[in-house]
Protein backbone atom coordinates (compact mmCIF):
# COMPACT_ATOMS: atom_id res chain seq x y z
CA UNK A 1 0.00 0.00 0.00
CA UNK A 2 3.08 2.12 -0.15
CA UNK A 3 1.95 3.93 -3.47
CA UNK A 4 -1.85 5.33 -1.55
CA UNK A 5 -2.09 9.06 -0.86
CA UNK A 6 -2.07 8.89 3.16
CA UNK A 7 -5.53 10.33 3.17
CA UNK A 8 -6.80 7.00 1.80
CA UNK A 9 -4.34 5.06 3.56
CA UNK A 10 -5.86 6.55 6.64
CA UNK A 11 -9.55 5.92 5.27
CA UNK A 12 -8.65 1.91 4.69
CA UNK A 13 -6.80 1.92 7.86
CA UNK A 14 -9.10 -0.39 9.95
CA UNK A 15 -9.81 1.06 14.13
CA UNK A 16 -11.31 -1.59 15.06
CA UNK A 17 -10.87 -5.89 14.65
CA UNK A 18 -14.05 -8.12 13.27
CA UNK A 19 -14.32 -9.87 16.96
CA UNK A 20 -14.18 -6.02 18.32
CA UNK A 21 -16.92 -4.90 15.93
CA UNK A 22 -18.92 -7.85 16.59
CA UNK A 23 -18.96 -7.48 20.40
CA UNK A 24 -19.57 -4.10 20.05
CA UNK A 25 -23.20 -5.10 17.87
CA UNK A 26 -23.94 -7.71 19.48
CA UNK A 27 -24.99 -6.38 23.25
CA UNK A 28 -28.59 -5.29 22.62
CA UNK A 29 -31.94 -7.30 21.68
CA UNK A 30 -33.61 -7.07 19.27
CA UNK A 31 -37.69 -7.45 19.64
CA UNK A 32 -39.05 -8.83 16.45
CA UNK A 33 -42.00 -6.86 17.18
CA UNK A 34 -44.54 -9.51 17.77
CA UNK A 35 -45.45 -11.02 21.22
CA UNK A 36 -45.73 -15.15 19.89
CA UNK A 37 -41.88 -14.53 18.99
CA UNK A 38 -40.27 -12.44 21.51
CA UNK A 39 -42.09 -14.55 24.13
CA UNK A 40 -39.48 -17.67 23.56
CA UNK A 41 -36.35 -16.64 21.30
CA UNK A 42 -34.17 -13.49 22.19
CA UNK A 43 -32.78 -12.12 18.86
CA UNK A 44 -29.64 -10.15 18.62
CA UNK A 45 -27.41 -8.92 15.73
CA UNK A 46 -26.03 -11.63 14.09
CA UNK A 47 -28.37 -14.27 15.11
CA UNK A 48 -30.74 -15.87 12.13
CA UNK A 49 -34.34 -16.87 12.59
CA UNK A 50 -35.68 -19.35 10.47
CA UNK A 51 -39.47 -19.90 9.74
CA UNK A 52 -40.59 -23.01 8.31
CA UNK A 53 -43.93 -25.04 7.83
CA UNK A 54 -46.06 -26.33 4.80
CA UNK A 55 -47.18 -23.60 2.48
CA UNK A 56 -50.63 -21.13 4.03
CA UNK A 57 -48.88 -20.74 7.84
CA UNK A 58 -48.31 -17.23 7.06
CA UNK A 59 -44.39 -17.33 7.48
CA UNK A 60 -44.13 -14.07 4.90
CA UNK A 61 -46.24 -12.44 6.71
CA UNK A 62 -44.29 -13.01 9.75
CA UNK A 63 -40.87 -12.43 7.83
CA UNK A 64 -42.99 -9.23 6.77
CA UNK A 65 -43.63 -7.99 10.00
CA UNK A 66 -40.85 -8.65 11.45
CA UNK A 67 -38.80 -7.07 9.31
CA UNK A 68 -41.08 -4.05 9.07
CA UNK A 69 -40.89 -4.06 12.91
CA UNK A 70 -37.07 -3.95 13.51
CA UNK A 71 -36.64 -1.35 10.45
CA UNK A 72 -39.00 1.15 11.69
CA UNK A 73 -38.13 0.99 15.28
CA UNK A 74 -36.92 3.48 17.27
CA UNK A 75 -32.86 4.36 17.85
CA UNK A 76 -31.86 6.75 20.67
CA UNK A 77 -28.88 7.69 22.11
CA UNK A 78 -25.65 7.32 20.09
CA UNK A 79 -27.28 5.17 17.39
CA UNK A 80 -30.15 7.60 16.66
CA UNK A 81 -28.39 8.39 13.37
CA UNK A 82 -28.00 4.64 12.56
CA UNK A 83 -30.60 2.30 10.80
CA UNK A 84 -31.19 -1.20 11.19
CA UNK A 85 -30.92 -3.85 8.57
CA UNK A 86 -32.39 -6.90 7.61
CA UNK A 87 -31.37 -9.40 5.47
CA UNK A 88 -33.95 -12.05 3.98
CA UNK A 89 -32.82 -15.00 2.13
CA UNK A 90 -35.40 -16.10 -0.16
CA UNK A 91 -34.45 -19.38 -0.89
CA UNK A 92 -37.33 -20.12 -3.36
CA UNK A 93 -37.71 -16.88 -4.85
CA UNK A 94 -41.31 -15.97 -3.49
CA UNK A 95 -40.05 -13.36 -0.92
CA UNK A 96 -43.14 -10.11 -2.40
CA UNK A 97 -40.67 -7.35 -1.29
CA UNK A 98 -43.37 -4.94 -2.64
CA UNK A 99 -45.74 -6.43 0.06
CA UNK A 100 -42.64 -5.30 2.63
CA UNK A 101 -42.67 -2.03 0.98
CA UNK A 102 -46.92 -1.52 1.65
CA UNK A 103 -46.31 -2.42 5.49
CA UNK A 104 -43.31 0.06 5.35
CA UNK A 105 -45.55 2.67 3.88
CA UNK A 106 -48.31 1.82 6.88
CA UNK A 107 -45.40 2.77 9.56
Amino acid sequence: MGGLPAELLQWITPDETAAEFLQRQCLEAVPTGLPFIDAHVTLRPRHILEIVGPAGTTKTEIIIETAANILCRPTQGADAQQQDHVVVVDCDGKFDILRLLQVLNTR
